[in-house]
């Protein structure tokens, strides 16, 4: 008799600890916003990718919705109501900021001098045709940019943003079932034609966001 209630209080000991190992663990998956904004953007986590190509680098940042909104947010505490809204508006799309940048310059379009014609073609041409040289391959699928804003510095940063989308064939945005292959052509910089791929296992295993 004695044994069998040790037993069972053992069981229950250990039933306990399990459970708070697991609410610890759940806990710790769950980041504040400005925590989350860290992790997706550290190198570690393998959603931010970056390619040397001296003296231009290329640094390609894959964002799940709960970045992008915590980005746009830029609070420490966003409700889950905010959250819903945003979901309608990010629906539907998958996002990626590309980032070209050259060392020792100011203005990144006037890299080895060129003249002021060819500064021009250079800007129009990163503007309004370099969304034709992007692409994602998702699966089997080849998916066409489909949304494109480049973010000019005006000279006053080494490098170019740009706001990149393409449709999503994901239901869940972090329960993904292939790699994501981004492919551009670089006309410009002669970096040729560059391959990003962010891994499915690197996307599945982010973490929650925390939501009031």
């Amino acid at each position: 008799m004695y044994s069998k209630l040790k037993h069972t209080v053992l069981l229950l000991i250990v039933g306990f600890l399990l459970l708070l190992l697991s609410n610890c663990k759940n806990k710790e998956n769950v980041l504040a916003p400005k925590e989350y904004v860290a992790w997706v953007e550290d190198k570690d986590n393998g959603l931010r990718i970056e390619r040397l190509m001296n003296p231009i680098t290329y640094t390609l940042q894959y964002k799940p919705y709960d970045y992008v909104i915590a980005k746009e947010e830029r609070s420490n505490t966003i409700s889950k109501s905010t959250f819903a809204d945003w979901y309608k508006e990010l629906d539907k799309m998958q996002y990626y900021t590309l980032r070209i940048e050259a060392k020792g310059v100011t203005d990144i379009l006037k890299m080895n001098s060129p003249s002021q014609q060819e500064y021009y073609q250079r800007q129009n041409y990163l503007t309004y045709e370099f969304q034709g040289d992007i692409q994602l391959v998702d699966g089997t699928d080849t998916i066409p940019c489909d949304l494109f804003q480049m973010v000019g510095n005006y000279g006053l940063a080494p490098y170019i943003d740009f706001v990149i989308g393409f449709k999503s064939k994901d239901a869940i945005q972090n329960q993904v079932q292939h790699d994501k292959q981004f492919i551009l052509e670089d006309k410009i910089f002669g970096g040729g034609i560059l391959k990003f791929i962010v891994k499915k296992e690197d996307i599945n295993k982010i973490p929650e966001i925390k939501k009031l």
